[in-house]
């Protein structure tokens, strides 16, 4: 009797089991192709090359296009990619590699790929988010990307890669898995100007297929690791150059609005009632508004009127300013209960400061409008103390010493400890200390074990920027993403990534 009932419950179970993989296959179903909006300039590929990211509409197609050593999981946690595993002997880390990602050549990534992408990010020495001359080796000592050097070889499928102090061992780990530090394939460089020449040839789970008009197509990689059954098998961007993101998504010509895009609170109000079925997924509030000012302006403008401009900005911003939706003013750069954040005196100070303003009575300062960006930004026309100039250019790409008085941006904060993020933040001159003044401070944030003391340093380093006035955070909000047609890209709180191959189709 006791077999007999046992037997009929495992028939039950495996019945209820068969039911719900024919549920839930009919609730996810398979996407041939799905439409998300993207700022490109239509019928050219934009330049998604990771040695020279200083934009995140680069870096979220560079995530779908190439993949790390080592990634972030769903909480988090650092894990191999490419790479099977790793292991770490001393000085050195050693990955592993099968074959796990298949280029559309037919080539699978290896570790002369993985070994080739690392030299050539040092030799090229534009890498934004994440530093590896104090870790690995100098420019100058690699004389070819494509031959070993001592600090990172490739031997029988093996990547190994040795640290200039055992210290650095898991800052490299992290640093490999920063926006920039992707794998390459070598077929895709060219090998005088190590530009890169094929986006075909790709280590992520897409590739480029063509760019027409309007219309960038990216098509699935024959083998990835992230790939699933049902992640879309082409993901076609659409220019927004000549069209908004909100006509787009609201005529029924794009499925997705990315993290890119971050629609404005009236926007995702306006979908939600002319599009009953829209999906809605956020982060925590990763991305921060701010306003910099110049070295030139530092000097020119005392702290008091950069306190009056910079709370001119943020009482305009909310009336006609597209913030995106669950936006919040802050004043600091990383956020409560983040590493770095300041103290209950610290924040009395910085408050203290920002509340003493002093009348710009002379020479207004300059502040970057972008024509690109006009429709929205002329909102700030309205700030009497400023004096907007219509330009196309970028103040990253241009010499701090050179750049006007005043510039808004975004960036991402963090709540946990990223050397990365500094690194990023150093590049962009956010924190008023430029990359080649951060090398010391680099070095001694490397060299400190404790965790509690490096958490200090980091403290200090936010804390003496907003005191000075360098920057002014604004606000902070969440990425979202929006899609419609039964469409939703599923977010990982943390990070502000859009991963295509997660995208699902619900009935």
């Amino acid at each position: 009797m006791k077999i007999t009932i046992r037997l009929i419950l495992i028939v039950i179970g495996i019945f209820c089991i068969l039911l719900w993989l024919m549920w839930s296959q009919k609730k996810v179903k398979e996407i041939e192709e799905v439409r998300i909006a993207y700022s490109f300039t239509p019928g050219q590929i934009p330049d998604l090359d990771p040695a020279e990211i200083s934009m995140i509409d680069q870096a979220l197609l560079i995530d779908n296009l190439y993949s790390h050593l080592i990634e972030y999981d769903e909480n988090g946690k650092l894990q191999p990619g490419i790479a099977d595993y790793f292991e770490i002997k001393d000085d050195t880390i050693i990955f592993h590699f099968s074959k796990k990602v298949k280029t559309r050549s037919g080539h699978f990534i290896d570790a002369d790929d993985a070994a080739a992408s690392i030299r050539r990010l040092i030799k090229l020495d534009s890498a934004t988010h994440a530093e590896l001359t104090n870790i690995l080796c100098s420019k100058d000592e690699i004389t070819d990307v494509f031959k070993d050097c001592p600090a990172i070889k490739s031997q029988n499928n093996q990547l190994i890669l040795s640290v200039r102090d055992i210290r650095y061992r898991s800052y490299l780990l992290e640093a490999l898995a920063a926006d920039d530090m992707v794998i390459v394939p070598i077929s895709a460089i060219n090998p005088q100007s190590l530009k890169i020449q094929n986006y075909s040839e790709t280590s992520g789970p897409y590739s480029i297929d063509y760019v027409k008009d309007e219309r960038l197509v990216f098509i699935q990689n024959p083998v990835h690791y992230n790939l699933r059954g049902n992640s879309p098998r082409a993901v076609t961007l659409i220019s927004t150059d000549k069209t908004s993101i909100d006509d787009l998504f609201l005529s029924n010509k794009v499925d997705i609005l990315s993290t890119l895009n971050n629609p404005s609170s009236e926007m995702v109000q306006r979908f939600k009632e002319q599009v009953p079925s829209t999906n809605i997924n956020k982060t925590l509030s990763i991305k921060l508004y701010y306003i910099q000012f110049s070295p030139s302006a530092q000097k020119k403008f005392s702290r008091a009127q950069r306190s009056r401009i910079a709370n001119q900005f943020k009482k305009v911003m909310p009336a006609a300013y597209p913030l995106p939706l669950f936006a919040e003013p802050t004043s600091t750069f990383f956020l409560d209960n983040s590493i770095g954040m300041l103290s209950q005196e610290q924040m009395r100070e910085v408050e203290r400061l920002n509340s003493i303003e002093e009348d710009v009575l002379y020479e207004k300062p300059t502040f970057y409008l972008y024509k690109s960006r006009a429709k929205i930004f002329n909102v700030f026309k309205q700030i009497k103390e400023i004096n907007p100039i219509e330009t196309d250019d970028v103040p990253f790409f241009t010499a701090p010493e050179k750049r006007l008085d005043i510039f808004l941006a975004t960036t991402d904060t963090s709540y946990e400890e990223s050397y990365a993020l500094l690194g990023y933040n150093f590049t962009m001159g956010t924190f008023g200390v430029n990359k080649q003044e951060s090398i010391p401070w680099m070095a001694e944030y490397l060299k400190t074990e404790n965790s509690v003391d490096r958490v200090k340093l980091i403290n200090t380093l936010h804390f003496n920027a907003l005191k000075s006035g360098v920057l002014f955070p604004l606000y902070k909000a969440p990425y979202t993403s929006v899609g419609r047609n039964g469409f939703e890209l599923p977010l990982n709180p943390m990070f502000a990534s859009s991963h295509f191959w997660k995208i699902r189709k619900h009935e």
